[in-house]
């Protein structure tokens, strides 16, 4: 998802040192330039760890929608709706602003513009 300058990023899944530890899920919301060569920059974290959920944007925030989280029980799948304002490079906060009628990961994002 985008704003007119910077592009963000949300959760996803890490495993740490290459495969061989447990698989993790962070909740950072990453923001990097369009401008320049630059590293992204942790701006704040999405509420629910997931992964595969999916990216959307109005024309002054970003959504994040759905998901799948798994655990030592299982996976499933996620129903939230979380959104942020943009703020580039400076701190955001997330918050749970709705549910998806149907529960899902794997969909489709659509940007503003």
């Amino acid at each position: 998802m985008e704003s007119a300058t910077y592009a963000f990023t949300t959760g996803g899944q890490s495993a740490p040192d290459g495969g061989t530890s447990p698989i993790t899920y962070p909740t950072q919301v990453t923001s990097f330039a369009f401008a320049a060569s630059v590293t992204s920059t942790d701006v704040g974290d999405i509420a629910e760890p997931s992964f595969m959920g999916t990216g959307n944007s109005s024309d002054t925030h970003g959504y994040v929608a759905g998901g799948a989280f798994c655990g030592p029980g299982g996976c499933a799948n996620l129903n939230r709706i979380e959104r942020f304002k943009f703020n580039g490079s400076s701190a955001i906060t997330s918050a749970d602003v709705g549910d998806l009628t149907v529960a899902g990961y794997v969909l489709t994002g659509k940007q503003y513009k």
